[in-house]
């Protein structure tokens, strides 16, 4: 009988220590997933911000697949969202083969700030020289503060460059002989055209404009050659028109050229729905010749000289304004 009480009176201490043992492991197991979860909701907290900017391409101009010529711009569109990165560059440049593709001329940055723009829709560009195939675009954001890489978009594409940009030089043949006998004489004439930089603003010749000449003297002069028809130019003269103001104010006067023969009523309804208050002029019928003058290779194409009408630089894109105009 007291066998019997002693081994019941053990099992009954045993089941105690079981549950005890077992409310035990309950308690650590949950004060262990409550501590794991704490921990990964700071570093989410710290470390996890990168997830939260956004880039991304949304389409280019022209699309793919295309062929452009030598010096001819292609603009891509993009969609950003800062997250919690308060001031960064944004790039987009050009990929072959899983590299960066060499030899591209490309946009600069301004940096995108919190404070002003956390987000929203914006465009960069990149072009070639000589012939390049790219069959990739890459996106990327920076911030300034790190100087690390944040965000990156990539878009396939296939975009192929053909010809060469650089100016053609054109030969005029005079008082050639070609009489049996006698010696065959050439005067040749060489017309240098295309860059203008370093060289003296050319005239409005050919070019239907109202600009007034007296009121830039001793002031600095941005020419803009653009095509209504082309969202990146339309996007440009539209930049133009928010910064007149201060351009005045820096001393610099703008003049504005649709580098295609249209009809005047509806650039001038253009110009009156954007509230363009600088000149805007029109070419006359020689478009090809008077673009091939200037050295205009894409749209738009900007062109800033100094206060003695010295070109000093010219197309680049307008995003790169305030860095050139200093």
């Amino acid at each position: 009988m007291k066998l019997k009480r002693f081994v019941e009176e053990i099992m009954r201490r045993t089941k105690i220590t079981k549950t005890i043992a077992g409310f035990s492991f309950i308690l650590i197991l949950i004060l262990f997933l409550f501590c794991c979860g704490g921990y990964y909701y700071f570093k989410c907290l710290q470390g996890g911000q990168k997830k939260t900017c956004k880039l991304k391409i949304v389409s280019t101009e022209p699309k793919s697949p295309a062929t452009l010529e030598a010096g001819q711009k292609l603009y891509i569109n993009f969609k950003y969202e800062l997250g919690p990165y308060e001031a960064v560059p944004i790039w987009a440049r050009p990929r072959t083969n899983g590299r960066s593709t060499r030899g591209y001329r490309a946009h600069g940055s301004t940096v995108y700030r919190k404070s002003v723009n956390p987000k929203g829709t914006a465009q960069g560009y990149f072009f070639f020289d000589k012939p390049t195939t790219v069959d990739e675009i890459i996106i990327r954001m920076k911030d300034v503060n790190t100087k690390e890489y944040v965000c990156t978009s990539l878009k396939k594409c296939n975009f192929e460059w053909k010809g060469t940009s650089k100016p053609k030089d054109t030969k005029a043949f005079k008082n050639v002989s070609l009489e049996p006998g006698h010696e065959t004489q050439v005067q040749v004439e060489v017309e240098k055209t295309g860059a203008l930089l370093g060289r003296a603003l050319l005239g409005f010749e050919g070019i239907e404009i109202e600009f007034d000449a007296e009121s830039a003297k001793n002031k600095e002069i941005l020419v803009c050659f653009f095509d209504i028809g082309q969202r990146p130019s339309r996007h440009c003269v539209r930049e133009l028109a928010k910064k007149a103001g201060q351009l005045k104010e820096k001393g610099i006067t703008i003049a504005t050229v649709q580098a295609s023969k249209i009809d005047k009523g509806k650039l001038d309804k253009w110009v009156e729905d954007n509230n363009i208050s600088f000149a805007v002029g029109m070419v006359g019928d020689e478009e090809e010749k008077i673009r091939f003058k200037w050295g205009v290779k894409s749209l738009p194409w900007l062109i800033l000289t100094d206060e003695g009408h010295i070109v000093r630089a010219e197309g680049f894109g307008v995003d790169e304004l305030d860095e050139k105009a200093k």
